[in-house]
């Protein structure tokens, strides 16, 4: 079975100044499609920045690594055009009604 959202090995860093803060180190998940799971953990642990890196709507501050595929597709390499057009429906009900640009 195809995996419906796969992310390898995703880091993401927030840059403040001269320096930089790791928010997320080296995660990977896998969740077939119709499948759904909770995310737990302290205040500033990066629940947030994984889920506002999916759709890819983290601050420009941020950056990523690893990648991020949705029904086999990088989502990382998307332009914000090809993300907009999926963000609402395909990604958001984690279903794919149409094929994906």
């Amino acid at each position: 079975m195809v995996a419906g959202l796969q992310i390898d090995n995703l880091s993401v860093r927030y840059a403040a100044r001269s320096e930089t803060t790791p928010a997320l180190r080296h995660l990977s998940l896998t969740l077939p499609p119709g499948s759904s799971v909770g995310i737990c953990g302290d205040s500033g642990s990066g629940k947030t920045t994984l889920a506002r890196s999916i759709p890819r709507l983290l601050p420009a501050s941020a950056s990523t690594s690893g990648s991020i595929r949705f029904d086999g597709s990088d989502l990382l390499q998307y332009s914000s055009e090809q993300l907009r057009s999926i963000r609402g429906c395909a990604l958001a009900t984690f279903r794919r009604n149409r094929p994906l640009p």
